[in-house]
C-alpha cells in the first residue's frame, strides 16, 4: 500500500498528534466545534428533613440553608411507675427519687389507654413537661364489659367490642368473656391473644 495513505491511518489509530496526520496526507486540517456547554448545571440535591414536634408529634418538612444552625432539643426519659388519676390528670412516681409527678391525659396522647395502676412507663420530658410515654409492645389488661361468650366459638373474621379495665374499647374474638384478661399491641390497639 502506499505510505502517504497509511500514515493518517496509523496516526489516528496510534493515538499519535492529529497535527501530524494532515501534513502526512496533504490534507487540509477541520477543526473540530468544542462541546456545546448551554445546558444548566446539574443542581445539587437538598435534602429535605422531616421535623417532629416535641410536644403533640406532628411532623413537617423544612428546607434549611447551608449556614442555618438547629438547635438540639435534649428529651431526659424517666422510668415512672403509674400511681393513680386525680380528676383528670394521672399521678407517675418517679423510680428513683421517689418524687410524684401530675401529668395531664392529654399530654401522654393514646397511652393513657394503656397504662393501669402499678405499671410502669418511660416518660419522655422536655423542659421540664412530659411530652410522650413509652410503653411494651403489649399490655395485658382486663375485660370488664363484653357480650356474652359464644361456647365452642373458634377465631373468626368476626369480633365484638370489649371494654378493658382503662376504658379501652378493643374489637375481640367471640369466644373472649367479661373476666379474662388480653393481651392488647400498644402501637394500634389491637388485640393480640388472651394472657
Amino acid at each position: 500500500m502506499n505510505a502517504r495513505l497509511l500514515a493518517p491511518l496509523l496516526a489516528l489509530a496510534t493515538g499519535a498528534a492529529l497535527a501530524q496526520a494532515p501534513a502526512l496526507s496533504g490534507l487540509s486540517p477541520t477543526p473540530t466545534p468544542p462541546a456545546a456547554t448551554s445546558e444548566p448545571p446539574t443542581p445539587v440535591p437538598t435534602p429535605l428533613p422531616k421535623l417532629k414536634r416535641v410536644a403533640g408529634g406532628a411532623v413537617l418538612e423544612r428546607t434549611f440553608r447551608a449556614d442555618e444552625k438547629v438547635p438540639l432539643a435534649v428529651i431526659d426519659k424517666r422510668e415512672m411507675q403509674y400511681l393513680y388519676r386525680e380528676g383528670d390528670s394521672l399521678v407517675f412516681m418517679d423510680n428513683e427519687s421517689y418524687d410524684q409527678l401530675h401529668v395531664a391525659g392529654t399530654d401522654l396522647g393514646s397511652a393513657v389507654d394503656f397504662v393501669k395502676e402499678g405499671d410502669t412507663a418511660v416518660l419522655h420530658m422536655y423542659d421540664g413537661a412530659v411530652v410522650a410515654a413509652e410503653l411494651p409492645a403489649a399490655v395485658e389488661l382486663t375485660v370488664t364489659e363484653t357480650d356474652p361468650e359464644i361456647k365452642n366459638a373458634t377465631v373468626t373474621t368476626s369480633f365484638k367490642p370489649a371494654k378493658t379495665e382503662t376504658g379501652l374499647v378493643v374489637q375481640v374474638p367471640p369466644f373472649i368473656g367479661t373476666g379474662e384478661k388480653i393481651k392488647i399491641n400498644t402501637d394500634d390497639g389491637a388485640y393480640i391473644a388472651r394472657a
